[in-house]
């Protein structure tokens, strides 16, 4: 027997924000096992990029969180009571701010490596200014409506192109910046053969984290659009928090792995591909990477004790002048 046309489909609403909730965990462990990674082995960075890595993990956390407390109103606290699914638990909100909180920093983390990059170009960085701006003025403004509104569907009535507008503003920016360091990282192929393969390598690490990002929000925001009576838009927005995350650690600890190849001819500095989050490290060098020579052995370096030892025999030359006598 159908349940009647007035009451939710719970595998749409309940079971689509609980499959999207175990996905973001176990994307949350990941980025966890990332982060203790990053401890291990780059305990020389620079405090800015350790106090930033602490920031996303703990906001990444706290997202984990707060979806869960939604999930635990919908299924424990308000179980048997079907008509409570339009009342957005106070964890909603609190995972849409802290997504726009993890967005803006590793997109700003980005926008400063192009910044660098770029030798400090304008015209290259604005745009992502901008659109890190308007990211972050149509988060927190959704998370307030949401507190304000605690109706799904009268959120949805007066505010429907609120969110539209931000999960689209957010795929614009994740586009933008891929595109942009992109594009710089191919003017730095005709540097050297030598180092080619780096950049390829960072090339192809842009276009994939720019896309998965920027697509799971297109798909949150179609979802949205086309399905507005479900929660499916709600569970594929639990994910871009964590894959922004996740990219900001592996933005980290691929530098290791990423030069390795060069590390028979050549000593690459440990803050490297980060590009230049470190104050002191500015300069004007467009490599993506800062490069010092092997030092050479000099021969002062080198004591050497040389011991000789020599002998005089009488025997014969006393004999001789005995027989003279």
């Amino acid at each position: 027997m159908s349940e009647p046309a007035s009451l939710p489909s719970i595998p749409k609403t309940f079971g689509a924000i609980l499959i999207g909730a175990f996905f973001a965990t176990a994307i949350w462990g990941m980025g966890s096992l990332q982060g203790i990674y990053y401890i291990k082995n780059y305990v020389r960075d620079a405090r800015g990029i350790k106090l930033l890595a602490a920031v996303i993990w703990v906001l990444d956390s706290l997202h984990t969180a707060v979806i869960w407390s939604a999930i635990w109103t919908y299924l424990i606290h308000n179980y048997g009571e079907l008509e409570k699914v339009d009342v957005l638990p106070w964890g909603i909100p609190l995972s849409t701010l802290s997504t726009t909180f993890i967005t803006v920093l590793v997109d700003s983390f980005h926008a400063y490596r192009i910044f660098m990059l770029s030798r400090g170009s304008m015209l290259m960085t604005a745009p992502i200014g901008f659109l890190l701006f308007a990211r972050l003025a149509l988060g927190t403004t959704t998370a307030a409506r949401m507190f304000q509104i605690p109706h799904l569907s009268v959120l949805k009535a007066k505010e429907a192109w609120l969110l539209t507008v931000a999960l689209a503003t957010s795929a614009t920016l994740d586009i933008v910046t891929a595109a942009v360091l992109v594009h710089l990282l191919l003017k730095q192929r005709s540097m050297g053969s030598r180092f080619n393969h780096v950049v390829e390598k960072l090339i192809i690490y842009g276009l994939e984290t720019g896309s998965i990002t920027a697509l799971a929000s297109i798909a949150s925001m179609l979802c949205w659009i086309t399905m507005p009576t479900n929660f499916i838009f709600l569970g594929i927005y639990f994910l871009p928090a964590k894959l922004y995350a996740n990219s900001f650690f592996t933005t980290l600890n691929m530098r290791n792995s990423i030069l390795s190849g060069l590390a028979t001819t050549i000593q690459v500095a440990e803050a490297t591909p980060v590009l230049f989050m470190e104050p002191r490290r500015r300069t004007a060098d467009p490599m993506p990477f800062r490069v010092e020579a092997i030092p050479k052995v000099t021969p002062r370096d080198i004591q050497i004790n040389v011991e000789t030892e020599q002998t005089i025999h009488y025997e014969d030359s006393l004999e001789d002048k005995s027989g003279k006598d």
